[in-house]
């Protein structure tokens, strides 16, 4: 009980959490909150704020919370304030591919029909690990895309290949789940040519919700 009212103090008033939403196509039920599942990032991209403004707080290794505790998070928001949907805002949720099937499993055991979104990265999923996401309740996917063009997402040292993100958006066609791929238009080393490339990758992909964002520095 102690833990619970600690955790209740920790997400404030509950009355003005029906007023909070996300952007359009990133939700798909309200009420809703934001998770952390774990904090810390260990990749270098050079455009993010993880590596390089947090670095000092966050370090390069990840923490994360276990898994029952998760879960009880979970059904103390859905028990206590009516959630229907939590978007797990970790920079990236699949970083360990063991750990989100374990979480897939354990969420469908627990029976909490819980609707939920994240972040993710391509180049560590497959189509097993998608089709266990949507059957534990995911119905969409926050890509990292970045950028349409090789040798931009060589330049932001992204590690991912336009391959990658064509095939990982196929899967989430396959299995039921939205892409929402998030590109970044003038980056430092973009080129009218590499923004095009970008914008037409992202129009005649599997993408269900690209969405487009401009580079500003901080």
């Amino acid at each position: 009980e102690r833990e619970i009212r600690r955790r209740e103090r920790r997400v404030g008033d509950p009355a003005g959490i029906p007023r909070y939403h996300e952007k359009v196509m990133a939700y798909k039920f309200r009420p809703m909150f934001a998770l952390y599942a774990s904090r810390g990032c260990p990749f270098q991209c050079t455009f993010c704020s993880s590596p390089n403004e947090f670095e000092e707080i966050f370090g390069k290794r990840m923490r994360t919370h276990s898994i029952p505790w998760i879960l009880d998070e979970i059904r103390i928001l859905q028990e206590r304030f009516g959630i229907r949907e939590v978007i797990f805002v970790d920079d990236t949720f699949n970083l360990k591919r063991s750990r989100v099937m374990a979480f897939c499993q354990a969420l469908v055991e627990a029976k909490l029909e819980l609707s939920w979104t994240c972040n993710f990265m391509v180049h560590i999923t497959d189509r097993e690990l998608q089709g266990a996401m949507k059957k534990a309740g995911c119905w969409s996917i926050m890509i990292g895309a970045e950028s349409g063009d090789p040798r931009v997402l060589i330049d932001l040292k992204k590690g991912i290949t336009v391959e990658e993100l064509t095939r990982t958006a196929a899967w989430c066609e396959e299995v039921g789940i939205a892409s929402r791929p998030s590109f970044i238009l003038g980056t430092p080393t973009d080129t009218p040519e590499s923004i095009r490339r970008t914008i037409a990758f992202a129009a005649g992909g599997r993408f269900h919700f690209p969405y487009f964002q401009l580079y500003v520095p901080l």
